[in-house]
This record gives structure tokens, sequence and C-alpha cells, in this order.
């Protein structure tokens, strides 16, 4: 029983480090886009759409890239960026680039 415990606590431990760390790149990026992007911090969430909620265009889009390029030490390609939909896309891209 005690090994059993200790493996669930192990795994839910590492659930909540994933979910942790989804929600500092979250932080981030959200950051990034009221500084650099002027745009209203209670607007952004995960199932915000760049273009619809958040009226972005696609020279701030570009901006974006170039800025998570620097802030995050990644490059996006041109087909990543054609999929990016949501915050939450963008930040799982992030994520998996990390």
């Amino acid at each position: 029983y005690n090994n059993c415990c200790a493996r669930r606590v192990g795994i839910e431990s590492a659930y909540a480090l994933i979910k942790m760390e989804d929600l500092l790149m979250f932080e981030k990026l959200k950051a990034i886009l009221v500084e650099e992007l002027s745009l209203n911090a209670d607007d952004i969430t995960l199932s915000a759409e760049l273009v619809n909620d958040l009226g972005i265009n696609s020279l701030e889009l570009a901006d974006l890239v170039l800025l998570c390029e620097d802030e995050f030490g990644i490059e996006f390609s041109e087909d990543d960026i054609h999929k990016f939909i949501t915050v939450g896309d963008v930040v799982e891209f992030l994520e998996q680039q990390a």
C-alpha cells in the first residue's frame, strides 16, 4: 500500500510540475504581449485567439515571433507560425522547444 501511494504521489507531483512549467511559460509570454505589444493583461488567456480576441495583426505576430526567439533562444519556422491560433498554441510550442 505504501509503495502504491508513494508512486501515485510521485506521478501527481510530476504532473503538477508540468502544469507549473506551462503556467510559467504562459506568464512569460503574457509579459511579452503586455510589455512589447501593449495588450491588456486581462484579455490574455490560454484560449484567447491572437487575431480575433487580441487583435494581433501580421506585423505584430512577426514582432512576437522575433521577441520569443530572443527571449527563449529558439527559432520558429514559417509552418510553425501558421499553426498559432490561440495564446495556448504559442505556449505549447514554446514548451515543446524548451
